[in-house]
């Protein structure tokens, strides 16, 4: 499908710096180079290649900068490399490229390393996004899958055996296999089409093409404890997680715990994405994520929509001098409830009356405004209802249509990601 070619997106520039000691610390970007920058520390045994929303950079004014850490991917390996300097090296990056402000995500693995950014204070706000919990911490260990607590056993034995170990049995084929096999299937229909699974594959390849010397180390600064409490980090910090994420090495009670340790933590759970919720909803966390920089403002654009559906397909219009299509609905009159803006929208666009008794909220969506000069964000609450009468446009209206998902491309921004959620829900074809 249309949007899950889009999750996929080469970077647009590569870089990397010597650091003090000799070594070389790679990393690619997506977004405008004078953009907010958004240090992203990817998951376990991926390079720097597979980013996230970076249809959505341009409009947030973001700069996504994936990092390769030390042994991975083109960054040189550090053999005694841990969480500590891994700061060291950022801080590094952030001194001589002028990163500031900063914002970070991690993501699974790179959970830790993120926090370990927001502990350190080189960045204004963090998201964890399907992130690992800190395992081997007393209130997670009864938590833990048998097998998850095996291995924290075994780091907490002898961690440098335990190393040693990994860096000789692991690949980057087997450890794609694990994460296919401990996705539940909202997670696989994602990994597993076609564009994505090369992107994720080769991502994963990248990241051993040095060994699996990288891996093992962050495998096991990731399972060790961590050298920072949680409970002193003080930014904003947005846990992100999905209800139907099944992999036993993200946080086991996603994130309740996290979010009890940390003095601003806001805990977001959608019951209905997984682990892959970094790409399903990579606008909604980068743009929150802006929010906590000083300074910045953006402008919000609040719409309510009507969903209607009739032989698979759902209704859109184009209102007169546009060139997309949109649900029928528009803007609230100041005073207005979601059903006041939508019934009178709605008779005004197309003649027709809704029934208040069978209004239904579908979903809400964020994302960029379509048609504006200056970068906007619409949030767009969507309803279904029955109604009496005929549909007719009116003078508003130059064009109805019926539309499939196949119709993306016709379509603004905000409307594509509902008519994808529309197919998934197999409502429409």
């Amino acid at each position: 499908m249309h949007f899950l070619n889009e999750l996929v997106t080469p970077s647009e520039r590569q870089a990397v710096i010597q650091l003090k000691g000799d070594r070389k610390l790679a990393w690619v970007e997506w977004g405008p180079e004078d953009g907010i920058p958004v240090l992203f520390c990817t998951g376990a045994g991926m390079s720097s290649s597979l980013g996230f929303g970076a249809t959505h950079l341009p409009a947030l004014g973001l700069r996504l900068m994936a990092i390769d850490r030390p042994g991975l991917g083109l960054s040189d390996s550090h053999p005694n490399k841990t969480l500590s300097s891994w700061v060291d090296d950022v801080r590094e990056l952030i001194h001589v490229r002028n990163l500031h402000p900063a914002l970070a995500v991690g993501f699974s693995q790179g959970a830790p390393f993120a926090f370990a950014l927001a502990e350190a204070g080189l960045v204004e706000a963090i998201a964890i996004v399907s992130g690992q919990d800190e395992l081997s911490h007393p209130s997670i260990k009864p938590l833990l899958h048998p097998d998850v607590a095996q291995m924290i056993a075994m780091v907490e034995q002898d961690a440098a055996a335990f190393e040693q170990h990994f860096s000789q049995i692991a690949t980057w084929e087997g450890l794609w296999q694990l994460i296919i096999n401990m996705s539940a299937e909202r997670d696989r229909s994602l990994y597993l089409h076609d564009s994505f699974s090369q992107a994720y594959q080769r991502c994963l390849q990248e990241g051993f093409s040095q060994g699996a010397g990288g891996y093992s180390r962050d495998l096991v600064n990731a399972m060790s404890t961590w050298p920072f409490a949680l409970e002193d980090i003080t930014i904003p910090v947005d846990l992100w997680y999905g209800g139907l994420d099944t992999s036993p090495v993200h946080s086991p009670d996603f994130g309740v715990t996290l979010a009890a340790r940390l003095p601003q933590a806001n805990h977001i759970l959608d019951p209905d994405e997984g682990g892959s919720i970094l790409w399903t909803r990579s606008h909604e966390i980068l743009s929150r994520l802006k929010s906590y920089v000083s300074g910045v403002t953006s402008t919000v654009v609040d719409v309510v929509a009507w969903i209607c559906i009739r032989n698979r397909q759902v209704l859109c219009a184009r209102t007169m001098g546009k060139d997309t299509f949109y649900f029928p609905g528009g803007k609230r009159e100041k005073g207005e409830s979601d059903w006041e803006a939508l019934s009178r929208e709605i008779q005004e666009e197309l003649n027709v009356s809704l029934i208040a008794e069978t209004l239904t909220e579908v979903m809400v969506v964020q994302e960029v405004a379509h048609g504006y000069t200056e970068p906007t964000q619409v949030t767009m609450r969507c309803f279904q209802a029955d109604y009496t009468g005929d549909i007719m446009a009116t003078s508003e209206i130059e064009a109805i249509a019926w539309l499939r998902c196949s119709d993306v491309d016709r379509c603004a921004p905000a409307t594509q990601r509902v008519l994808e959620y529309l197919y998934q829900q197999q409502w429409i074809d």
